[in-house]
């Protein structure tokens, strides 16, 4: 069991504001780093002499280790202390980004990132675990949706000043930056309340896991929906800069679009509260089918495609929040080890979509990964509409 917690004193109403924002910021440091890459990825690929795609290895190797650690490390966040986990990630994150900055060949950025990656598996679940712990029943939704505007701060913020100081100082400079805020979050993450169970229990296995209702079929969905987004994400920025003839910054808007976008949108998180995530899931995933759909017709206008990501982040807010959401109210005595089979799976598709969507674009073109991407959604979409309002009907 968690701490008992009191939700209505000023006092707990306070703690929880602080905790809130430290978790938010916690998000904004890991987010900066893993969405950076896309709008300096031909920069990169200029000072190393390689092509984007093999450049992009690298945030492939941060997806797989930050999949490797939350499969094998988040899943004992509950026994040893949310907090400890995330100052402990913390201090890997600093290396490894502080690391980044030093690379002189895509082989160093790779292992770089790969550390960078364990650091994030391990802060991750942590992070979204504590939020849900600290939130007052039925208020999930809006607590957890919350703290992932922390990507929508480092979208429409932490992205395009890194972009910005790339085009200014070079892309050494951002990554540089980026570690120094890992070393300041430090001191606020010592503040956080050291949640976790007052008696050890046994964790569950896998196995065990997958089995507790909707966790498998969400983590499926999950997979199809991060695949699409990644594939996309990655190489627009490169997309946008050789078609185009835009500078990284410029590039950086793309990202400031969809963080806009994303952030806005919590303000209808209490919606997703009314109807229940489970009925919301296949609506939204339609929602973002259609904006793929947009895409191959408003590819070639840097002001078209920033109307685009805009829709495109307010859509997929709404659809991260309902993966969250039901994920993290399915077991409330294991939520760190079904968070951390959630950061396996977003990570494990970020992985694979920077190699499999790489390869596309590196022989076809942006549009074949449009169509790959709206492939995975309407699968998504689908298989949210028959297996959750489904099991939602028997009361699962």
């Amino acid at each position: 069991m968690n701490q008992p917690n009191n939700h209505n004193s000023p006092k707990t109403q306070s703690s929880n504001f602080w905790s809130l924002l430290w978790l938010l910021i916690g998000v904004s440091i890991v987010g900066c780093n893993s969405l950076a890459l896309s709008p300096i990825l031909s920069d990169l690929s200029g000072a190393f002499n390689q092509s984007a795609d093999k450049v992009a290895r690298a945030a492939a190797a941060y997806g797989g280790a930050t999949a490797f650690a939350s499969f094998f490390l988040a899943r004992n966040g509950e026994n040893f202390g949310m907090r400890k986990m995330l100052r402990l990630g913390t201090v890997f994150l600093t290396i490894g980004i502080g690391t980044s900055a030093f690379a002189d060949n895509w082989v160093m950025l790779t292992l770089s990132q790969a550390t960078a990656g364990i650091a994030a598996g391990v802060m991750l679940p942590a992070i979204y675990a504590m939020a849900s712990s600290i939130a007052p029943q039925g208020k999930e939704s809006v607590y957890v949706g919350r703290v992932i505007t922390g990507w929508s701060l480092a979208m429409v913020f932490g992205i395009p000043f890194a972009a910005l100081i790339a085009d200014l100082w070079g892309w050494r400079f951002a990554y540089a930056i980026m570690a120094i805020l890992c070393i300041c979050s430090l001191i606020g993450f010592s503040q956080l309340p050291a949640y976790k169970r007052q008696q050890k229990t046994k964790t569950l296995s896998t196995s065990q896991v997958l089995k507790i209702p909707n966790v498998l079929t969400v983590l499926a969905i999950c997979l199809l929906f991060m695949l699409s987004f990644y594939g996309v994400y990655i190489f627009i920025g490169d997309y946008a800069r050789n078609t185009l003839s835009i500078s990284a910054s410029s590039a950086g808007l793309l990202v400031m679009a969809y963080g806009i976008g994303f952030a806005l949108a919590s303000v209808g998180d209490p919606i997703i509260d009314k109807f229940g995530p489970k009925q919301s899931m296949s609506f939204v995933l339609l929602i973002v089918s259609g904006i793929y759909v947009s895409m191959f017709a408003l590819t070639n206008s840097l002001t078209a495609l920033l109307v685009v990501c805009f829709a495109w982040g307010f859509a997929n807010h709404f659809g991260l929040n309902c993966i969250l959401v039901i994920l993290n109210t399915a077991d409330r005595e294991n939520k760190a080890a079904i968070m951390g089979l959630y950061t396996t799976v977003t990570y494990l598709a970020t992985m694979l979509a920077t190699l499999i969507f790489g390869w596309l674009y590196s022989q076809f073109d942006f549009r074949a990964l449009i169509a790959l991407a709206l492939l995975n959604c309407l699968l998504a979409a689908t298989l949210a509409a028959i297996k959750l309002k489904a099991k939602s009907k028997r009361g699962s």
